[in-house]
C-alpha cells in the first residue's frame, strides 16, 4: 500500500551511486574503469565491491548521463555456477570451470585426475581430444595442464558409464572437498 509518493529529483542531482547486483571487487573496478575511459576523465569511483559513485559531467543532465552509462560495454566477470536438476539429471556448467587435480572414488568408479604437459595415452585409453584422454584400464583422466574442467570431467564420467545420479553426487562431493571453486546449485 502506497500512502505517499516519494519525490526523486534525478535531473538536478550532481552525484549518484550505482549498486551492483553482486558484490565483487574486480567487477566494481571494471565498471569504474569502463566509465572513466568512456568519458576520458574521473567521473566514477568504486567505493566498495558493490557501489560505484558517479559525478555527472558539467555539460549533461543526470538523465542524459545515466542513459549513456547504460549503453557502455562493461568488462565484468560473472560468477561461475553449476546448476544441477536432480529430478531430471540435468547438469549445466560453464565450459571453463576449473577442477584441481584429485583422486576420487564413488561406488565402483575411481578416477585419478592427472594434469600433464602432453596427456599420456596408455594402452586401453580413449582419446577424447588433444587435451583429454581417458585411461580406462587405470581409471585415470589425463588432461593437458590447465584444462581440467567440469565439462571434461562430466564427459569422461559419461564415457565410463556413470549415471547422472553418480555424476551429480561426484560434483557435490568435489565441491565440498574444495576441488571445484564455482557455486553449485541443486534444484
Amino acid at each position: 500500500m502506497v500512502e505517499r509518493e516519494i519525490n526523486i529529483d534525478l535531473y538536478h542531482q550532481e552525484y549518484i551511486s550505482l549498486s551492483l547486483k553482486e558484490s565483487n571487487f574486480k567487477n566494481s573496478v571494471a565498471v569504474q574503469k569502463a566509465i572513466n575511459k568512456f568519458y576520458s576523465t574521473q567521473v566514477a569511483v568504486a567505493m566498495d565491491p558493490r557501489t560505484i559513485k558517479l559525478k555527472k559531467p558539467e555539460n549533461k543532465s543526470m538523465i542524459e548521463f545515466l542513459a549513456e552509462i547504460q549503453d557502455i560495454d562493461m568488462n565484468y566477470k560473472p560468477k561461475n555456477k553449476i546448476i544441477i536438476n536432480e529430478r531430471t539429471g540435468t547438469i549445466i556448467a560453464g565450459v571453463g570451470i576449473k577442477i584441481t587435480p584429485i583422486i576420487m572414488t564413488h561406488g565402483d568408479i575411481t578416477i585419478k585426475i592427472n594434469e600433464q604437459a602432453t596427456p599420456s595415452q596408455p594402452a586401453g585409453s580413449v582419446v577424447i581430444d588433444d587435451s583429454l584422454v581417458i585411461g580406462l584400464n587405470e581409471n585415470e583422466l589425463y588432461t593437458k595442464d590447465g584444462t581440467t574442467t567440469v565439462a571434461n570431467l562430466v564427459r569422461s564420467l559419461q564415457k565410463l558409464g556413470a549415471t547422472p545420479k553418480d555424476i551429480i553426487s561426484i560434483l557435490e562431493t568435489m565441491k565440498s572437498a574444495g576441488s571445484i571453486s564455482a557455486d553449485l546449485k541443486v534444484i
